[in-house]
């Protein structure tokens, strides 16, 4: 509002005079008029001081060059060459990972750029990636530089190119390799502030980014606490010999520091853990050896893992006898070295072998069948949350179905559980349909 800040409309007037100059001067070239800002293209609700106007009338825009790789002289010069990856949104006062020569300057359509240039990236992942240059720096044709007018701050300019980031990426055209250009960026409207605001807005971001990093370091301050806490939290669960006191002090804290799918992930593990060594039945084998007149260390009716352990051999005997399952070589007993933790009254240690029949699918890889009638070929990459994805899995002919269930028919309540690749150790529990193939 103060009548002493000329406005946008009159700063843009004197630039016309400017360009005419530097066009006589031969520091820039003479480009065809950018079209006028009709009514669909006027933004609404701007201060009275500030004009709409295009990219491209308020600097002098140039995309850069990629000189001939053939031609060695080109390159381990001493100019910057910077390349769109390099771009780093903020000031660039560092030399570019590659350079060029002179002769490539003069032999080439390379610019040289100076500092003050604003820098954009206008192809694949690093569209609309920006940086302003404190060095002296030519750039690939992945980047396009812009000499701002001394209607607009070199700081303003490179705030508002990041302002109008996402505008680009939706102009991003392709799929694969999605693409800005020179003439969209000069077509570009934006409103255009009095010089002197430009200042003010710069200097207000910038303590405004300032608060917003304190943020940021406090937010990683208390997260990584968090993480501590969790971590030292679990450690003490897994640890102790008294599960209950120390769940009772976990507990209030679920909803404060449970709250990521990694530590959910964490409590999740943590609980399975403590459950195969025994440790959330503490007090249930208290309750209950004590009820049938055993006391901890009797149990009285509670059957003691030997001997279940015996009846199952004795079961897989008779299986193996109706052969219903393979006979396989015994394992070795298990070392005292190998034991992990100490066991609870009644536990014993015993290989997976010893009470399951395991096998895997098969190792050979059919092909896809067109038949009438298929069947599914299962893997671990078809398990989803726990269930068997069948639409994503391969169809197999009959023939080769047949074939693989020889080997390793699933049956009800079986578990499948996967040895290889990404998902190691997921499992699923098989249902009541069972005709399809595993493999390994």
């Amino acid at each position: 509002e103060n009548p002493n800040v000329e406005s946008a409309s009159k700063l843009l007037e004197r630039i016309k005079e400017e360009k005419k100059v530097l066009i006589t001067e031969k520091k820039i070239k003479k480009e065809k008029p950018l079209p006028k800002i009709d009514d669909m293209e006027e933004l609404r609700e701007i201060p009275h001081s500030w004009k709409i106007e295009r990219l491209g009338n308020i600097g002098d825009w140039g995309a850069g060059a990629t000189p001939l790789r053939s031609r060695h002289d080109f390159y381990d010069g001493k100019i910057n060459w910077f390349k769109s990856g390099e771009l780093n949104n903020d000031v660039m006062d560092y030399e570019s990972s590659e350079k060029i020569t002179d002769l490539a300057l003069e032999k080439t359509s390379v610019k040289l750029n100076k500092p003050g240039d604003v820098l954009i990236a206008m192809y694949g992942a690093t569209i609309g990636k920006t940086g302003r240059l404190k060095v002296y720096g030519t750039t690939n044709q992945a980047v396009c530089a812009c000499t701002p007018f001394s209607c607009i701050t070199s700081e303003y300019l490179h705030l508002l190119l990041k302002g109008l980031k996402q505008i680009f990426l939706n102009q991003g055209e392709g799929g694969a390799q999605p693409n800005i250009s020179r003439v969209k960026i000069r077509n570009q409207i934006f409103a255009l502030p009095p010089l002197e605001e430009q200042k003010a807005i710069v200097t207000i971001v910038n303590e405004l980014f300032q608060e917003v990093e304190q943020l940021e370091d406090q937010t990683k301050t208390r997260r990584q606490l968090k993480e501590d806490f969790v971590t030292s939290a679990l450690q003490r669960l897994s640890q102790t010999e008294n599960v209950h006191k120390e769940w009772q002090f976990l507990q209030p804290h679920f909803t404060e520091f449970f709250t990521e799918k990694e530590t959910i992930k964490q409590l999740r593990e943590t609980i399975l853990q403590l459950a195969v060594q025994g440790k959330l039945t503490s007090n249930w084998r208290a309750t209950n050896y004590s009820s049938l007149g055993g006391g901890a260390a009797g149990g009285g009716g509670i059957e003691h893992a030997s001997e279940l352990l015996k009846r199952i051999q004795a079961e897989k005997q008779a299986l193996i006898a109706q052969k219903k399952i393979k006979k396989e070589k015994p394992y070795p007993k298990v070392e005292k070295e190998e034991e992990p933790f100490e066991l609870p009254n009644r536990w014993v240690w015993c290989r997976f072998q010893e009470v399951f029949d395991i096998r895997d699918g098969t190792h050979d890889s059919p092909k896809d069948s067109n038949d009438k009638i298929t069947y599914p070929l299962v893997t671990s990459k078809n398990f989803k949350d726990g269930k068997i994805d069948f639409e994503s899995a391969r169809r197999i002919s009959v023939e080769d179905y047949l074939k693989i269930i020889q080997r390793s028919q699933v049956h009800k309540g079986d578990i499948l559980f996967s040895m290889i690749g990404g998902n190691i150790g997921n499992q699923v529990e098989v249902d009541d349909f069972t005709d399809y193939a595993i493999k390994n």
